[in-house]
Parts: structure tokens; C-alpha cells; sequence
């Protein structure tokens, strides 16, 4: 999985892995430091279908989709979106 995670002083053009624990702090909104994106409702089309302020992160997922995760999410999800062949079965629209 792919996390943007601004605010962590990671330049665009040298990105790094997390550590487990750095990725799950940052789904789970208990990083330091963080920066997250805010969508809000309004009149546009690109903003249509947000009933209210949503706090997150865009990701990209192992199989090539993108999606944007609002925060924050249990510790539990965040483990399981995070390992590899764990079995757990995801909705990753009801995050």
C-alpha cells in the first residue's frame, strides 16, 4: 500500500518505506505532525456526494486502485490493510 503522508519531511522525490508502526499511527490519526486532507460539501462537481467534512488520506492499494481513506480508522483495519496474505476480508468503502 501506498500512504501519502505529508508532514513527515519526506522529500517527493526520494520517497522511503514506513515502518509498520509509522503507517498504522498515520491511518489511525495519531501520528505527529501529520497533515490531512479535508473535504468538505459544496455546489461543485468535484465535491458532490460529501455530506459532510471528511479527514484523510489518499492511498494506492496493492491491486493498482487509488482511494482516499477518511481518518481515523481502528488500529485493527489499519493493521489488516496493511499486511500481506493476513486473510482478512476488507470493504475498502467502509472504512
Amino acid at each position: 500500500m501506498l500512504i501519502e503522508a505529508a508532514g513527515l519531511g519526506v522529500p517527493w522525490a526520494e520517497p522511503r518505506d514506513l515502518s509498520i508502526d509509522e503507517a498504522v499511527a498515520i491511518l489511525t490519526g495519531r501520528a505527529l505532525n501529520q497533515v490531512l486532507h479535508v473535504r468538505r460539501p459544496g455546489p461543485g462537481f468535484f465535491q458532490k456526494g460529501y455530506g459532510q467534512d471528511q479527514t484523510g488520506v489518499h492511498v494506492a492499494f496493492a491491486d493498482g486502485e487509488t482511494g482516499y481513506i477518511p481518518l481515523p480508522i481502528s488500529t485493527e483495519l489499519a493493521t489488516a490493510m496493511l499486511t500481506a496474505n493476513g486473510g482478512e476480508k476488507i470493504d475498502r468503502y467502509v472504512t
